[in-house]
């Protein structure tokens, strides 16, 4: 299936590469996350390298009302990242492809395809692969490669779109990813280690990497100062060097790492069925300095940009300008107490049934104002990653947006196509949405959360 895809994509790349030379005004718009951002970087670079005129917008998605004002778009030609293959059933969406050169690169879920002049529609569910095993940023990256193929370089960009989609898993990438990742180790652009995941390993002090890491809960540490400084001293590793410095994760040796693995290890069991699940592979991003250095680091840091509405600011780190890498450690820091004060507040209402609604096969967040509607999708798959959650196999997250309700879905079980489930409910009460077949988003009318949850629970059980 790779194989095929990579067959078909460098075929059709020549009349991508054609439709982009014959265009003198460019418009690009692009998803907010970290995918969208990376995929936006990579197609800037080919771009910058063929001395086109762009712009590149950010949304948080292609609703109705931005369809709406795309039609009005006065460029010569049209290009869509990491959105527009689930919008392409629409009326307004066809309207907009009428007289005019469209590109939409994306890995979404396709409810309907649709062939017009001068459009070309990128996704690798067109192309005989899934859109689990690559993102839109690794589409994207795969035809730079192609059309101008100096920019394998910028492999690692492709990776941490990858990442930030959760695309990577416990035995690495997979799939069309893996093949991204063989080009970027190849080309000395990323080294693959072996170590603990925790996020700060490049760029904060380690006890308060300990203390602050949401991706490996730790009894008596995480979120806890004081208790990560006792839980490093009775491991007898320092927290400082000879010169007073706060050490990092990455200034341990390799004894004192194995023995901060077992002190976490013996420190979990009587919490998690895996209690060694904090090791891993870690991808080091060669010639990067500091947070950027790192793929997991580099992505949180590109989610945190864009659902802050500052993903430009994330783009220009991507396209190498570091004048912005402490505006964007800014964000990141208020990206993180975000998500802390939403995981409290559902912390906190564990026992109410009119927030926290226990389902047989999935557990729904009724967040209200309390969790914001931009950080609704990282919530959801904390919940449902964290054993101080008692969830079912899927998770979906309300939030309230202006006078819209955010909706977004995560799953573990593989039985079900969430995406499809999310779209086909939204739909029918007058929202819109889709997905992944493990994860969907979905905007819907306020008031209509516990009609959602009715309609998304008969349709599981006819999935059955």
């Amino acid at each position: 299936m790779s194989l095929e895809f990579l067959e078909q994509l460098q075929s059709i790349a020549k009349g991508i590469d054609e439709i982009i030379s014959s265009s003198q005004r460019i418009s690009v718009f692009s998803h907010w996350d970290a995918d969208g951002i990376c995929a936006a970087a990579l197609l800037a670079k080919l771009l910058l390298e063929k001395h086109k005129v762009f712009k590149i917008h950010f949304l948080r998605q292609l609703e109705e009302d931005r369809l709406e004002k795309l039609k009005n778009e006065s460029s010569d030609l049209l290009i869509l990242l990491d959105f527009g293959s689930g919008q392409l059933h629409k009326t307004t969406f066809k309207e907009i492809l009428q007289g005019r050169k469209v590109i939409i690169i994306d890995h979404h879920q396709i409810k309907e395809q649709y062939q017009v002049q001068h459009f070309y529609h990128v996704n690798p569910y067109l192309l005989g692969a899934s859109g689990e095993e690559i993102s839109a940023a690794g589409v994207m990256y795969f035809l730079a490669k192609y059309l101008n193929p100096k920019l394998v370089k910028l492999a690692y960009l492709a990776l941490v779109g990858a990442y930030g989609d959760r695309q990577e898993r416990k035995e690495g990438f997979i799939g069309l990813n893996k093949y991204i990742l063989q080009d970027a180790e190849s080309n000395k652009v990323v080294e693959v280690k072996h170590g603990l995941r925790i996020f700060g390993r490049l760029s904060k002090p380690l006890h308060k990497a300990i203390e602050q890491c949401t991706s490996i809960f730790i009894p008596g540490v995480s979120g806890n100062e004081s208790g990560a400084v006792q839980f490093l001293s009775e491991l007898g590793i320092k927290l400082k060097d000879e010169n007073g410095n706060w050490r990092r994760l990455s200034d341990l040796s390799l004894d004192e790492e194995m023995k901060l693995v077992t002190g976490i290890i013996l420190q979990r069991l009587e919490n998690l069925s895996n209690p060694e699940d904090v090791f891993g592979n870690i991808y080091e991003i060669k010639g990067k300095e500091d947070i950027l250095s790192d793929v997991y680091e580099f992505s949180t840091l590109l989610n945190a940009c864009g659902r802050l509405g500052e993903a430009s600011i994330g783009l220009s780190l991507c396209l190498g300008d570091k004048r912005y890498l402490e505006t964007s450690k800014r964000l990141l820091q208020t990206y993180r107490k975000s998500i802390w004060s939403a995981l409290e507040f559902v912390y906190e209402n564990l026992g109410s049934s009119d927030i926290y609604v226990q389902e047989e096969r999935f557990t729904a967040i009724l967040g209200g104002d309390k969790i914001p509607y931009n950080l609704t999708s990282t919530i959801t798959s904390l919940i449902l990653n964290s054993t101080a959650f008692p969830t079912k196999e899927i998770v979906i997250v309300f939030a309230r947006m202006e006078e819209a309700v955010k909706v977004s879905v995560r799953s573990r079980a593989k039985s079900y196509n969430i995406g499809k489930l999310v779209r086909e409910v939204a739909e029918e009460l007058g929202g819109e949405g889709g997905g992944h077949l493990k994860a969907g988003g979905a905007k819907i009318e306020s008031g209509k959360e516990h009609e959602f949850i009715r309609r998304f629970k008969e349709k599981l059980e006819i999935s059955k």
